[in-house]
């Protein structure tokens, strides 16, 4: 029987939280009408091993060019033996190809786990469903296992850090709000504009 409902009754984290304490292993689907997206997670005994979302801003290969770990040409060429080996992933054909190291491999896997999870962690509305049994045998081996508990810490103190920085640049307009009323009131007209302007 799977887990489901609306992330307004039971936030994300919570259903992590829920997850990582049953130790379960299977896949959770999260979906959001509003956002027009869709994660899958992947969880063994309770702990994160994949993750992916439709609107994927971290592309393995990207974030290898990116990071400087492999060329383009690499990327590239692992690509299109990819395409004639139907079921193997990127990553380990740049492996077996002398591009990367299995250790940076994994590393970059687990950047792009948290980043999906994290970008996850950020929604407040759509719809979850776990499906507790065995994982595809698409993944393979898990190359990664992320505690959920760690993903949970570093998500909280991304979520304040954001409302700091939120709290800290409306204190900033609204500084300059005053400032600029001020000037406006003072008749310096041209000194007012250029202050409203920076709001």
């Amino acid at each position: 029987m799977p887990i489901e409902g609306p992330l307004k009754e039971l936030q994300i984290h919570d259903v992590f939280q829920l997850l990582d304490l049953g130790r379960k292993t299977g896949v959770l689907r999260v979906t959001s009408e509003l956002r027009q997206n869709a994660g899958v997670v992947y969880f063994a005994n309770g702990g994160v091993i994949a993750a992916e979302i439709r609107s994927n801003p971290h592309p393995l290969g990207a974030l290898l060019i990116r990071g400087g770990k492999v060329r383009e040409e690499e990327v590239a060429r692992a690509a299109a033996i990819q395409r004639s080996r139907p079921g193997h992933r990127l990553g380990d054909i740049l492996v077996e190809m002398g591009a990367l190291p299995r250790k940076e491999l994994e590393r970059q896997i687990r950047v792009q786990v948290e980043e999906v999870i994290f970008e996850l962690m950020s929604w407040s509305e759509g719809y979850f469903s776990f499906e507790d049994g065995p994982l595809p045998e698409a993944l393979g081996e898990a190359t990664v296992r992320i505690p959920t508990e760690s993903l949970l810490m570093e998500a909280a103190r991304r979520i304040e850090g954001a409302r700091q920085l939120k709290a800290e640049r409306e204190r900033e307009v609204e500084e300059l709000f005053h400032a600029g009323v001020a000037r406006f009131d003072a008749g310096d007209w041209a000194a007012a504009r250029d202050t409203f302007r920076q709001v």
